[in-house]
């Protein structure tokens, strides 16, 4: 499988299903070919807020949290695209050039 979880320090110890760290903040680019981005037990434990500065490349939306009329679990999203990947990409991301994927429009949206 393609999942990316989000895994804690002494994650092999203690209770496994309770050792996300709260408050994550990643920049960077995520990218998941097959499936995506997720917290594993989204609808146990509350964990703060994911801060996510960079790109989310999935084939699948996984659920990071849970929010209805008897609480919330999971993180709460705070998403947002950095610019500078517009026109450079992280290193060893994938050359598109080499991927077989082809370019067949673009358009810039204000």
């Amino acid at each position: 499988n393609n999942y990316i979880h989000i895994l804690g320090n002494g994650w092999f110890s203690g209770n496994p299903s309770n050792v996300a760290l709260e408050n994550v903040t990643i920049h960077g680019a995520l990218f998941s070919i097959t499936k995506g981005f997720g917290y594993e037990f989204y609808d146990t434990y509350e964990k703060g807020i994911i801060t996510l500065r960079g790109s989310l490349i999935q084939k699948t939306r996984e659920p990071v949290g849970q929010f209805n009329f008897w609480g919330d679990t999971g993180y709460d999203k705070d998403y947002a695209h950095d610019s500078r990947m517009l026109y450079s990409s992280p290193p060893h991301f994938l050359e598109p050039q080499n991927t077989g994927w082809e370019l067949t429009g673009w358009k810039e949206i204000q």
